[in-house]
């Protein structure tokens, strides 16, 4: 992995590489909102076509299916101690890699991957909601992406 990040001997953080990173999350954030603002409004044409006599692939159920399946995964995951604590804990182990690699100037390959993994799991915990609040309509996933998203992507960034 060692052509992925610095291995060894790394440059302490500074503020032009924490610019980098709030230019990242906040490119990652208008790709949400515009994605979302896309999204929405694809969905808003199919029904709009689907409502005034010609059919296109029927959206208008296709919708409500999607919207079920995702209140449904999301309240499994919203109600489960288990997932929160798991959660928490994962963040504590990101902070805990962040930590190590400023003392120590290294990156190992393991590390890498556990953090890779862990932003895997936060970027699920995004998109759902993010996707669920798109087929909701345009208020509620500009709200989203107003009021939830921005922390995320600077995560992310």
């Amino acid at each position: 992995m060692g052509f992925l990040v610095c291995t060894g001997n790394c440059v302490q953080p500074s503020w032009v590489f924490l610019e980098l990173q709030i230019a990242v999350g906040l490119g990652l954030w208008a790709f949400l909102l515009l994605a979302a603002w896309g999204t929405v409004f694809y969905i808003w044409l199919a029904q709009w076509v689907t409502r005034y006599g010609k059919q296109w692939r029927g959206r208008d159920e296709n919708v409500e299916i999607w919207l079920d399946k995702l209140e449904k995964r999301s309240s499994r995951i919203s109600d489960s101690l288990g997932y929160h604590v798991l959660r928490f804990g994962l963040g504590l182990v990101l902070c805990a890699l962040f930590c190590h690699r400023t003392c120590t100037n290294t990156v190992t390959d393991v590390g890498w991957l556990v953090e890779f993994i862990v932003c895997g799991i936060f970027l699920y915990d995004m998109l759902v909601p993010w996707f669920e609040s798109c087929l909701l309509g345009v208020v509620d996933c500009s709200r989203y992406v107003a009021l939830n998203a921005p922390l995320e992507c600077l995560m992310f960034g």
